[in-house]
């Protein structure tokens, strides 16, 4: 049966939460299902989402208190009221507050909040309202984001409404990069290319990620790192590579709209971020068959199976995160292992059919 569906997600950027969004909404939209994306004009989910040919709705929230303006409320309820939407997902902080408000107002069938980071959710004293009656469902893409939510909303939170759903990510056959890492840095072929995705927010780790890169150049300095992603960690970034004395070794490429041509190229991803809520980076490397070795932080090890796809290292330990490096860039037969692997295990664990397929069974 067709459903009038909606995906709330008002960040300006680009990052996993608005991946999942875009392939979640594309893959029920494929299936008959009648969606729209709602964002901020010219935000980049919004663009994506044209190109993709699906219909869009703006909705500018810049803040909290954009949530609880009147004018925005009412627009946004007689949207729904008039396409009679009947699923309405959720994805930030300020669009769970704005979506439940308008959701509850048009009444919407199911009002659907993914929690897709492994923070504790704050207590607010709407807490009872919000997540004991008007969120039909929660969903959490990671077992330790589920226990997280579980655990911080005891005695207001029905169990049965929360539910974990691995996101799901695109498995390329062949990529052709555009371009060439090696011949554009000069890097000799038998130097090993690293990568590192992500923001550079505090969480991701960008500082232990740099400490250990300075250990590892003890062990191995046949090695360049391109760390892909912006954001306002930037110039600590810049100064610690500095300091460190690994200028000629570290590259910042800011963000990129092509990361799969970076990895297809890369012979290992060294992720270190403290905190995730899926690691969908991770996944992505490993979908292009790339060893990973990554800080067993939050929910990695359920990505990540050390021994079998990478390493994991331990966590605020720059040194083994060092050793774990050296000892994938000395071992080509383990990366390759590692590398076939990785592949297999997303293609049966992450892909984008058996995550719509888990939606869709959701919405029914």
């Amino acid at each position: 049966m067709s459903r009038n569906i909606v995906f709330l997600n008002t960040h300006f950027s680009w990052g996993g939460g608005e991946n999942w969004t875009l392939l979640t909404a594309k893959g029920l939209a494929d299936r008959g299902h009648n969606v729209w994306v709602a964002g901020r004009q010219d935000s980049e989910i919004i663009k994506r989402a044209k190109a993709k040919g699906l219909r869009t709705e703006i909705v500018n929230l810049h803040n909290t208190l954009s949530c609880l303006n009147p004018v925005k409320i009412f627009s946004f309820k007689s949207f729904l009221e008039e396409n009679n939407i009947e699923v309405l997902f959720l994805n930030l902080s300020r669009d769970r507050k704005f979506g439940a408000i308008t959701g509850a107002l048009a009444d919407v069938e199911r009002i659907i909040y993914r929690r897709g980071v492994d923070r504790p959710l704050k207590k607010r004293f709407y807490s009872n309202w919000l997540y004991g009656t008007v969120l039909t469902d929660i969903i959490a893409n990671s077992k330790s984001t589920k226990e997280n939510v579980m655990k911080n909303l005891k005695g207001i939170l029905n169990k049965e409404k929360i539910k974990l759903i691995y996101n799901g990510v695109e498995i390329p056959e062949n990529i052709e990069p555009g371009f060439s890492l090696r011949e554009d840095y000069n890097i000799n072929e038998s130097d090993k290319i690293l990568v590192n995705v992500g923001r550079l927010f505090p969480e991701k780790g960008h500082d232990l990620l740099l400490a250990g890169m300075k250990k590892l150049n003890r062990l191995n300095q046949s090695w360049k790192l391109f760390i892909i992603g912006e954001g306002d960690e930037r110039d600590k970034i810049e100064r610690l590579i500095s300091e460190y004395e690994l200028d000629d070794q570290v590259y910042l490429t800011g963000f990129v709209d092509n990361v799969d041509e970076y990895l297809a190229q890369a012979d290992l991803m060294v992720h270190s971020a403290r905190i995730e809520g899926f690691g969908l980076v991770l996944v992505e490397a490993m979908a292009t068959g790339l060893p990973v070795v990554a800080v067993a932080a939050s929910n990695i090890p359920e990505i990540v199976q050390d021994g079998e796809v990478g390493l994991l290292a331990k966590e605020e330990n720059p040194q083994d995160l060092a050793e774990k490096v050296n000892q994938l860039l000395k071992d080509d037969d383990l990366r390759t292992t590692y590398a076939s692997n990785a592949r297999d295990y997303v293609k049966k664990n992450f892909s984008i059919e058996k995550m719509v397929n888990q939606y869709e069974e959701l919405i029914d």
